[in-house]
């Protein structure tokens, strides 16, 4: 077996950074089964446990069904692997600690900045959101004709509700998980999540989104300090990004720029 010093300066050497712009959000938008397809160190999901801390494994086995567990995995394995990155790390040891509504962190005290993420899955994609100097909130879901909006339109402002059924029935679908993704990547930036009652908030449906597109009961501050942005999202899913209104642009990546072939193959050095 290598030794410690000569794992962490392998690492060091090859894991560079993407170049750093404070005012740029990175995210990366990841179909799983294609990278799988890239790599059969992804495909084998088994193998990428160890990179995974106890309570990550923990949740992964609680899943029903097996399709889950890998989706589940490989999002968790992505998101250290895309942090250490950033952070020049074993991607296995980087810690984590949830804020004080259950918001992940990084609490690892070899690195030297504080990183905002968010990663978010559903179906085949994650996505991922990295700032080095704003809050961030992602939310990305597939469209599906199981969900009825009518079911779980209670969860709504009466603004946004009216705005859903006066939506065509035939894009009637897509304008829901386009307010929810919305609605969801609000909570996530601000870090408190259902904490924070969604009947006192209000976004727009329209897409592209205007420029006031949340508003926030008895709080104007609050309504002008989040920018959302809406990249086009893979067909057949809805994608929203919330940031502080100080961030100028989004750089759009995909697991293209991932180098599988520098994934550790092990757990972090002791």
């Amino acid at each position: 077996m290598r030794g410690t010093s000569a794992l962490q300066a392998e690492i060091d050497q090859s894991v560079s950074p993407w170049p750093e712009m404070p005012e740029i959000v990175d995210l990366w938008i990841i179909s799983l089964p294609a990278l799988a397809a890239r790599s059969a160190r992804f495909a084998r999901f088994g193998s990428m446990f160890d990179l995974l801390s106890e309570e990550e494994r923990s949740r992964a086995r609680r899943f029903r069904y097996l399709a889950d567990t890998r989706r589940y995995v490989l999002s968790h394995v992505v998101l250290r692997l895309l942090l250490s990155r950033y952070c020049q790390r074993h991607p296995a040891s980087l810690r984590f600690v949830r804020g004080p509504w259950g918001k992940p962190l990084i609490d690892s005290p070899d690195v030297p900045r504080l990183l905002h993420f968010n990663l978010s899955h559903s179906a085949d994609f994650a996505a991922i959101a990295v700032s080095h100097c704003s809050p961030v909130g992602i939310d990305i879901e597939q469209i599906s004709d199981a969900c009825d909006p009518e079911d779980v339109v209670r969860v709504f402002t009466p603004g946004e509700a009216a705005s859903l059924r006066a939506t065509p029935v035939a894009l009637r679908q897509a304008a829901f998980f386009r307010c929810w993704t919305r609605k969801e990547a609000y909570l996530k930036a601000r870090g408190d999540g259902l904490c924070f009652d969604p009947a006192r908030f209000e976004v727009t449906l329209e897409e592209p989104p205007p420029a006031r597109w949340l508003s926030v009961e008895g709080d104007a501050a609050e309504s002008a300090r989040w920018r959302l942005f809406t990249p086009r999202p893979p067909d057949g899913y809805a994608l929203a990004l919330v940031t502080d209104s100080g961030i100028g642009g989004v750089r759009l990546l995909d697991e293209r720029a991932i180098d599988v072939c520098q994934l550790p193959s092990g757990p972090s050095p002791s």
